[in-house]
């Protein structure tokens, strides 16, 4: 410490930083040569260093004393609080799993997020309604994209428009061409399992194009309870069955398309019908399968209870089958999801209305039935179909498949198959008029 000018001039404990100390402190781990070795001589003095009043001494580095080797040695030999570093270790883990915590958290809040999101754009249901019919029923486009492309200009969208709709109404024409000719194939299928039953207890049988006679009459000896149930129930058992057959190998097949998957589609919804609708108008009427609920005396609130559950069950097959229903008509316009309405109105609702009151027109008898109810019980089985309709109006996620080979039917009247149904009908009403005898072997 030294007086100048009256000030007292103090020492910082903390000196300038030194570069070439730093770098000689690195190279040999100790302090700084003396002045000597540097070319320095005792009279002057460098920056950082200090001069002392005593004569005769030798300038020294300007250095802490905490920086050279022996203070460092008595500074390194003291013992850590071992309270305090424990301490301080507790505190680091804290940290990490606050921070593992938070990062969880994050994690969760976002695959929340995820499903919510997820769950808005299905809105079909549970997640096993959802899971099956992504598995069995979903299918996805693949070959061209599903979507149409009209050529540009007003007056080429104009034109595309026109034949659209024309091809619509052929598409709507063959629609309910099939839809009658697989109901008298499906109807005719029901009567003949009747005729075959009744042919093993030695009951004689007439097939009328409206009911099937038995010329032993309603009070016969032949008949019994368990032969009523097994006659009466032998159709709907083979309508189920080959309905079944029909949808699950024929109308799922990707191989079959156009109007063929039409005619197993109509084909087997009328052979389904033939069983779960008749169930229905059996109920209500007691005629057809009314005759196996009858005998096997059940409840009224199990008789409901069943045909709700089969109304339900329609309305299901037509939902799940709207994808296929769709395809048969091999048109990317009429299946985009702003027409698809108007394709399910004029190819589904429109000819299942007209084909149903041409068949009660064509079934209508001259002369009173041995069943009397049995027209009632007819046009109850025609209405249940409404139900299968609808469930296809109300599948806005149905999505049909199409690709490059699909062929484009539908596009003009088929008149193999009014052909086949003119022959059909001749066939059902002039040759039934008179009768179908089937007599026991």
């Amino acid at each position: 410490m030294e007086e100048s000018g009256g000030h007292r001039r103090h020492h910082s404990r903390h000196p300038k930083k030194n570069i070439l100390n730093d770098f000689f402190q690195k190279i040999f781990g100790g302090s700084v040569p003396s002045s000597q070795q540097t070319g320095t001589t005792g009279g002057e003095l460098k920056a950082g260093e200090e001069e002392f009043p005593l004569t005769g001494s030798v300038p020294v580095s300007n250095k802490s004393f905490s920086e050279f080797p022996s203070a460092s040695r008595k500074r390194s030999g003291r013992r850590r609080n071992p309270v305090k570093s424990y301490f301080m270790h507790q505190l680091e883990k804290l940290a990490v799993r606050i921070e593992l915590r938070r990062e969880r958290r994050h994690k969760r809040k976002f695959l929340r997020e995820i499903k919510k999101r997820h769950r808005r754009k299905r809105k079909t249901g549970t997640n096993i309604f959802t899971a099956f019919y992504k598995k069995y029923f979903e299918r996805k486009s693949h070959g061209y994209g599903y979507g149409y492309y009209t050529s540009e200009g007003p007056d080429k969208e104009k034109q595309e428009l026109r034949k659209q709709r024309r091809r619509l109404g052929f598409f709507s024409i063959n629609s309910a061409i099939l839809f009658v000719l697989t109901y008298l194939i499906a109807y005719l299928t029901y009567q003949l399992a009747v005729m075959f039953a009744a042919s093993r207890y030695g009951i004689n049988s007439i097939l009328l194009f409206y009911e099937v006679f038995f010329p032993i009459g309603n009070f016969s000896d032949k008949w019994n309870s368990f032969n009523i149930i097994i006659i009466t129930f032998a159709g709907p058992l083979i309508s189920v069955i080959l309905g079944s057959v029909y949808l699950l190998l024929y109308v799922r097949n990707q191989r079959i398309t156009g109007l063929k998957k039409l005619f197993y589609f109509w084909l087997g919804l009328h052979s389904i019908n033939f069983f779960l609708g008749a169930f229905v108008g059996g109920v209500v009427t007691q005629q057809g399968f009314g005759y196996v609920i009858a005998w096997m005396f059940l409840p009224t609130v199990v008789k409901f209870g069943l045909s709700i559950i089969c109304l339900f069950a329609l309305g299901l097959i037509g939902f799940f089958y709207a994808i296929y229903f769709m395809e048969s008509s091999g048109s990317f316009f009429w299946t985009m999801k702003s027409n698809r309405l108007v394709y399910l109105l004029f190819s589904g609702l429109i000819p299942y209305v007209a084909g149903s009151i041409f068949i009660f027109l064509l079934k209508y008898p001259r002369v009173i039935p041995q069943h009397e109810n049995i027209l009632v019980y007819d046009s109850i089985t025609y209405a249940t179909m409404f139900f299968i309709i609808a469930g296809m109006f109300v599948n806005f996620k149905a999505q049909p498949m199409f690709d490059k080979t699909t062929k484009r039917e539908g596009r003009k009247i088929n008149w193999v198959y009014l052909v086949i149904l003119v022959g059909l009908l001749v066939i059902f009403r002039l040759g039934l008029n008179t009768g179908f005898y089937y007599l026991p072997s």
